[in-house]
Parts: C-alpha cells; structure tokens; sequence
C-alpha cells in the first residue's frame, strides 16, 4: 500500500468515525425528545384525563343554530380536524361526532370545527351573547345542559346547540330533528 492509499484510506476512516459520531449522537437527541414527548404526553393525559387514541370507538348526533339558521359545520376543513375526536363523513352521515378516546368533552370536539361552548356561544371567532331576549342554550338528550363544554361525549349522544329566542315548541322542533347517524354508525338500532 503506498503512501496515497494510505493517506486516502486514514481520511476515510476519519470521516466514517465523524458520520458515526455525528448520527450518534442525533439518535441520542431523538431519543431523548421522543421520552421528553412520551412524558409530556402522560402528564397531558393526567391533566386532561383523555385516554389514548382507539381507547373507545364512539358516535354522537348533533346540530347547531344560530338564529333560527342552522351552521353548516361539514366544510373540508373541518373534518379530521383531530385524531382524538372528529366529524364523520359528512356527505355520508352529516352532524356526527366521531369519539376514539375516552374523556373527550364537548367543548375539545367543538373548538376542533371553530366553536366554543361557554356563557356566550362563539363560532369562527364571532360571538353570541344572551341579550334582547336571545340566549344561549346547550342541550344534551332533549334536556338542558348549561355544562356542556365539559361534559365527556357519550356513544349515542344527542345535542343541540342554539342561540336565539325560540319558543318550546321551536326547540322541540330542532331537538327531535337531530339525526339518528349515531345509532346506524354505533350499530345499535
């Protein structure tokens, strides 16, 4: 071996024990922020108490109205807007929540489609407040359900979410229109 192969042949040795280093160490790195990731997500979970994704498998119907109108929520962009918790279909079966971990309340699915369930009802930013005799309500299988954001979805859940000044019987109207996709989809009826 003359002196250039040898020269060649320590550079290459040099340069693979640098790339050996090197991807070394960012495994290392990776691995540590995966276990950081891995820790941070246990805490989340204690924190929040949802469970991993397919730790249930369930459905719930619903509808929203503003007004006496109806809000379309089945845009693309609001569908598979999380993992956890998602619309179904909607072309298929529209106004379905779709739940694969337990302990996912009203209020996380619904600010995943740009709503928010508190005092005032907010969709896409725009707020609803009780005033001239409009309020917000939250129902929760045909009764009122003024804790709705925190409440774990239910398989087979019904709710209706209403701003406006609708008399009884407009709000049995909109509660018996809910669908019943819950059912078919749960296959249990």
């Amino acid at each position: 071996m003359n002196k250039k192969q040898r020269k060649l042949m320590i550079g290459s040795f040099i340069a693979l024990s640098i790339v050996i280093i090197v991807l070394g160490t960012l495994t290392l790195r990776q691995n540590s922020l995966i276990g950081r990731y891995d820790y941070a997500y246990g805490q989340l979970k204690e924190l929040t108490g949802v469970g991993t994704f397919g730790s249930t498998h369930e459905h719930a119907d619903f509808l929203v109205f503003v007004n006496g109108k109806q809000i379309d929520l089945t845009k693309p962009e609001q569908q598979e807007a999380h993992t956890l918790v998602h619309l179904e279909e909607p072309e298929i079966t529209p106004y379905l929540i779709h739940k694969h971990a337990t302990g996912v309340t009203y209020g996380m699915f619904f600010k995943t489609v740009g709503v928010e369930l508190n005092d005032c009802l907010t969709i896409n930013e725009k707020e609803f407040c009780d005033s001239n005799g409009r309020l917000v309500k939250y129902y929760l299988n045909g009764k009122l359900a003024p804790n709705l954001a925190n409440t774990e979805i239910t398989d087979l859940d019904k709710v209706l979410v209403l701003y406006g000044a609708e008399t009884p019987q407009e709000i049995q109207t909109k509660l018996s229109s809910i669908g019943n996709n819950a059912c078919v989809q749960s296959k249990k009826c």
